[in-house]
């Protein structure tokens, strides 16, 4: 074919596509369509995967970035606190430093004054019998109080605001035993009710026991020397002369201290009735007798013919209960009242402790009494039974009997006193009506040892 001057040749058309050509093209483009699928599924699975584990470092990493910032904070905050305090306390020094060097004199007086009244302060507080004390040992609190013969130092009391709330408790507990709250305790309800009442008006003192009130002694033991705090109270009473009975009707019997008696002869003074019928009569009513010596001590003593022991004499402000074998009155009552009388400290010459009412009723014992009570309260003797008796024994020394002194040294026998008004009768007692009446007891024998 020629065109112009040019000739062109005719190119050849492809050949038709054959049916195997298409299956394989058909193959390959499904082959690629499913790699895509896979690959891109495999794509999309890891992303999550990768995201995941991105986020569980990130979420790890966080909380320790924390930590570390809050300790370094907390570092941080601790030097800045100990350099403050460190500048405080030098200019703290360097103050005390100049006032000490500029003004000897203004302190010097200043410490004087107060230690003038500290002095004085202590001196009226001791008057009224007790004193407030500043640290320092109880054996240089004795050496520096003046001395006086009526001090009594076995019955000097430690009391200390930490003792207050034990002892409070305490007292709860007796006064729910008294209130009829325990079912165990049967005594008589006006018995109950007296004592009830007259323990409410007992204070709770917080008194600690004192091993020795001797201040050498104390010296010489400095493991049982207390060291006296600020808000401490030392309590140096004066010397009593009786010791009180608590009967078992709820009332106070005022008894005069005689040497070489135990505790059951001041029980039957203040019962006498019963040791002109049987002398050993009130030793067969009671098993156990609970004393309260002045220093604190508690102490129980047999004193029934099956248990009867040795036992200490009561001192001066002693506090003694003896309740009757079949009165109602459990042991364990009686160890919380005798627990909480001995944190009284010694039983005043008035039969009543701190905060007690005064009583001034007469102590009636019929042909008991003998005349010239002074302040006309009535005295008790033993050995003055009716019809012209032998005279009672009762226990007395290391537990042995002791037969009564005659009546000259007690100041003879009041005559005619069986006519006067009130002693006319047939020589029965009732006990003790109330506190405020004395009973006396002579001088026992020589001592016999315990059986």
């Amino acid at each position: 074919m020629k065109v112009g001057l040019f000739r062109v040749a005719s190119l050849p058309s492809p050949p038709p596509l054959s049916l195997r050509g298409r299956g394989e093209k058909s193959a390959l483009l499904h082959k690629i369509l499913m790699m895509r699928r896979v690959e891109r599924s495999a794509l999309l699975h890891k992303i999550p995967m990768v995201l995941r584990g991105e986020k569980s470092a990130l979420l790890h990493k966080i909380p320790m970035v924390q930590r570390e910032e809050r300790s370094a904070l907390l570092h941080k905050i601790a030097m800045v606190q100990r350099e403050e305090r460190n500048a405080l306390l030098h200019k703290i020094l360097i103050v005390l430093g100049g006032a000490l060097v500029l003004t000897p004199s203004l302190l010097y007086g200043q410490v004087a004054a107060t230690s003038a009244a500290q002095a004085q302060r202590a001196v009226v507080d001791r008057a009224q019998g007790s004193a407030v004390v500043v640290a320092k040992r109880l054996s240089d609190w004795l050496l520096e109080q003046p001395t006086s013969p009526d001090d009594y130092p076995l019955g000097l009391s430690w009391r200390v605001p930490g003792e207050v709330a034990p002892q409070g408790e305490l007292r709860i507990g007796l006064l729910n035993g008294l209130s009829g709250l325990d079912r165990d305790v049967k005594a008589d309800t006006d018995a109950l009710r007296r004592l009830r009442d007259w323990v409410r008006t007992l204070p709770v003192t917080g008194r600690v026991p004192v091993a020795v009130s001797d201040a050498r002694w104390l010296q010489a033991n400095p493991p049982r020397d207390p060291m006296l705090q600020p808000g401490h109270t030392v309590v140096l009473p004066k010397r009593p002369h009786t010791v009180t009975v608590i009967t078992a009707r709820g009332e106070r019997c005022v008894v005069t201290h005689a040497p070489g008696n135990e505790a059951m002869a001041y029980v039957q003074a203040c019962s006498p009735a019963s040791s002109q019928r049987w002398p050993w009569a009130s030793l067969q009513g009671a098993d156990w007798v609970w004393v309260a010596q002045p220093d604190g001590r508690v102490q129980r003593f047999g004193v029934a013919a099956w248990n009867r022991e040795a036992q200490d004499e009561p001192a001066p402000g002693a506090w003694i209960w003896a309740p009757p074998r079949n009165g109602g009155w459990t042991d364990s009552l009686s160890q919380r009242l005798i627990t909480f009388l001995a944190t009284q400290g010694p039983a005043p010459d008035g039969g009543r402790g701190e905060g007690a009412a005064p009583t001034e009723k007469l102590v009636d014992r019929g042909s008991m009494l003998v005349g010239g009570p002074p302040s006309g309260r009535s005295v008790i003797e033993f050995g003055t039974g009716r019809g012209g008796g032998a005279a009672p024994t009762a226990p007395g020394g290391a537990s042995g009997p002791w037969k009564a002194s005659g009546l000259p040294e007690l100041g003879g026998r009041a005559e005619g006193l069986r006519e006067q008004p009130g002693n006319t009768g047939t020589g029965t007692s009732t006990g003790a009506t109330d506190s405020g009446g004395k009973a006396v007891l002579p001088a026992p024998g020589p001592a016999v040892s315990a059986r």
